[in-house]
């Protein structure tokens, strides 16, 4: 059985040629798995965690403005303070601008991935041979953790602006008997109120989806309801309908 494993493999990464030397055999077999796992699965993972580390980067920024907000007291200081908030919101939208085509590249080609290795294993009813089975199982391993990586990262950006929107109508409600002690300007309060009512920005993969985590349901049951449909189709086939 591992004979006929190791042979099967060796025919795979040598597109059928036999080979009869065993170290020029191990060899081979030793680049090609090699080669599989650096293009298919690193360059793909090392993008993505490039992708991530931007997001991220993005995330800290508003965090750390959502926490100096926090901790703001009305003052003669504290109009700027607020207005910064439109700079961060700018830094997100050409974060959005600059990974809008990555995102979306990276996303649905995990998608595909996925799909395409589950319809594989159910048209053929499980028997595929070993080598096969183990690309197919990498693909798919490494398109999940691209989309769970992406849409977990893609969705903190949301959070830290719903954040930094509370934290602003929670000084709305807070500090209003200061508006009249320390005689607030009304473009204080009026940016405030701006932040309070202004859109949450989403990421969006060329404007089609909106990165947040109920991208990952929407996802599962697309790839489930297509695995049905599969199943369906091979039963009929099978009973000749």
């Amino acid at each position: 059985m591992l004979t006929n494993a190791k042979k099967d493999g060796l025919t795979y990464w040598t597109f059928g040629i036999e080979i009869y030397n065993p170290v020029l055999s191990w060899s081979l077999m030793f680049f090609g798995v090699y080669n599989f796992f650096a293009i298919n699965t690193g360059c793909p993972c090392l993008i993505v965690l490039s992708m991530c580390l931007l997001i991220q980067q993005c995330v800290n920024i508003l965090s750390a403005y959502e926490r100096k907000l926090q901790g703001m007291a009305f003052g003669p200081n504290c109009f700027d303070t607020i207005s910064d908030y439109f700079c961060a919101v700018e830094i997100v939208r050409l974060l959005n601008d600059t990974l809008s085509v990555p995102l979306f590249l990276a996303m649905i080609i995990s998608l595909f991935d996925i799909f395409i290795s589950i319809s594989t294993f159910l048209l053929h009813s499980f028997e595929v041979p070993a080598i096969l089975a183990l690309e197919m199982a990498l693909t798919s391993l490494t398109g999940i953790i691209i989309l769970l990586s992406l849409t977990l990262y893609g969705s903190k950006i949301t959070e830290s602006l719903s954040k930094i929107k509370q934290t602003a109508g929670n000084l709305l409600v807070r500090n209003a008997k200061q508006k009249f002690e320390l005689g607030i300007r009304n473009e204080t309060v009026y940016l405030l109120r701006r932040i309070e009512k202004s859109e949450i920005i989403h990421l969006s993969p060329c404007g089609i989806i909106e990165i947040r985590k109920s991208f990952l349901l929407t996802a599962v049951g697309g790839l489930c309801t297509y695995g049905l449909l599969i199943l369906n189709f091979k039963i009929k086939d099978i009973q000749g309908i």
